[in-house]
């Protein structure tokens, strides 16, 4: 949902019922690539160099917009947000602002995605989430296919007792702050797609998921053999019922 208009004109009644129908408003999709104040990127340093403010020309986002939607056309009914930030070098204030302002509908947010080039972007955004009681669906993707993050998602604990659906590019939580077990738990998450970097990442991955079902992994191209990444702690992987693993390289799967 970009802050842009495709029709030129429209009718008062057929404005008036689309903005007093809620449901056609439920799934605002936040998008920025608006550049930071000390961006030095060479379109930002080429309008710094021909004496052009750049901060006249930060680049779009539709914060805004998204603020207006949340506030004004949603009544009181599920939320499916979905955030698009493109590059490293976005301004994150409009980031940190938006999750600041959804921790007012954490009671009515159900799936929350993001799609970035820069996974640390979502990392920062989750700190201010400490709780979402409502999220059944939580999905993180890097533009980048062949690029994962090795650091965690969640730096601090936090509360997601609805989660059924989990996708990342990486670990769920950092390593630096063990015991990793007593940090974090989604007792009801069914379905989890994850890349992972070696068994004890994956020991303490499926530790937080007790109710797990199917198991979907990418495994990182330095292990030789996928299958090789179960002895970690085959008794728990192969209690699930559905595991699929493939390795991190072209024309490679694997399934068990």
């Amino acid at each position: 949902m970009f802050d842009c208009v495709a029709i030129s004109q429209v009718c008062h009644h057929w404005r008036e019922l689309a903005i007093g129908s809620p449901r056609l408003w439920l799934a605002p999709h936040f998008f920025s690539c608006t550049h930071s104040s000390g961006c030095a990127c060479t379109s930002c340093t080429a309008l710094d160099v021909a004496g052009i403010n750049p901060r006249n020309h930060k680049g779009p986002t539709n914060f805004e917009l998204v603020t207006h939607i949340l506030e004004r056309r949603t009544a009181n009914l599920p939320l499916r947000v979905h955030l698009t930030v493109v590059a490293a070098w976005t301004d994150r204030n409009a980031v940190a602002h938006l999750s600041y302002t959804l921790t007012n509908y954490a009671h009515r947010l159900v799936e929350l995605s993001f799609v970035t080039e820069d996974t640390s972007i979502p990392r920062e955004f989750m700190i201010h989430c400490v709780e979402l009681p409502a999220l059944r669906s939580f999905v993180c993707r890097n533009l980048d296919s062949g690029s994962h993050d090795s650091e965690g998602l969640f730096d601090e604990p936090i509360s997601l007792p609805a989660l059924e659906y989990l996708e990342l590019e990486g670990p769920i939580y950092n390593r630096g702050f063990p015991p990793w077990e007593a940090r974090l738990s989604f007792p009801f998450v069914q379905t989890s797609r994850v890349f992972v970097w070696d068994p004890m990442q994956l020991n303490a991955d499926v530790a937080a998921w007790p109710a797990v079902e199917r198991l979907v992994l990418t495994v990182h191209p330095n292990f030789q053999f996928p299958r090789d990444l179960l002895d970690a702690d085959q008794a728990r992987v192969r209690s699930i019922k559905d595991v699929h693993i493939s390795l991190d390289v072209p024309d490679v799967d694997a399934i068990m």
